[in-house]
């Protein structure tokens, strides 16, 4: 099988045919013909995935790598969900609060063209696509250090990078870890609810803001053989 090309994040940006592709790839794999859900669902991933390996390189290397739109590139997997991202050559700098303030810039400026994008031609409200935003940023730190098994240094820096978003972000990180039996799942409730349970899917996330305790316990239960 050929490997899938590098597309870059400007590409959905600016390339109408490009972003109709990826967004019908993202409903079907998403069992939706709704387009606010399927582009919100684009929006999140690839933040998410941006910033996941921000994060990681953060983490690893101890220098916060800056995220230029003419920069970045996204393999992306048939199904439309990012799979790979490269952040170009570009300079980082030592991770304490300064650089953190630069990353939330960054990524603000990176997000705004794609946020305006998925709000004008799939209808769903730009509040909400924000809050997106503030959501990827929190996850991108934590499961970047559940990967680098550093979960104490990357929630702690979540705390005070996710702490410097702009207000319209709504953006928490609510870090903790969830165990029942065997099962320990870190994780945090999400502000934003990306919909899935409007889909054909017909489920909850785990950490879906809609849901209570009760869903995410049932949820680990379900995991763990059913036994309560």
């Amino acid at each position: 099988m050929a490997t899938a090309p590098w597309t870059p994040i400007c590409a959905l940006h600016e390339d109408d045919d490009r972003f109709e592709a990826v967004l019908a790839l993202v409903g079907t794999t998403w069992r939706t013909d709704r387009r606010d859900i399927a582009g919100a669902g684009l929006l999140a991933d690839v933040l998410f995935a941006v910033l996941l390996r921000a994060a990681t390189l953060a983490l690893r290397d101890g220098a916060v790598p800056r995220l230029r739109a003419d920069a970045i590139a996204l393999r992306l997997h048939a199904d439309g969900w990012t799979e790979e991202v490269t952040l170009g050559d570009v300079a980082s700098a030592p991770l304490d609060d300064r650089a953190s303030r630069t990353l939330v810039r960054d990524v603000e400026k990176l997000a705004e063209p794609l946020v305006e994008r998925v709000h004008l031609v799939c209808g769903r409200p730009r509040a909400a696509l924000w809050r997106h935003v503030g959501d990827a940023l929190a996850d991108g730190v934590l499961w970047a250090g559940e990967a680098l098994g550093e979960r104490a240094t990357a929630q702690a820096w979540g705390d005070r990078v996710v702490a410097l978003a702009p207000a319209r972000w709504r953006a928490q990180t609510g870090y903790r870890v969830w165990r029942h039996g065997d099962l320990e799942l870190p994780g945090r409730v999400r502000t934003q609810c990306c919909l899935h349970y409007r889909t054909d899917a017909g489920t909850a996330c785990f950490g879906c803001p809609l849901k209570d305790e009760d869903h995410r316990s049932a949820w680990l239960v379900a995991n763990t053989g059913g036994v309560a």
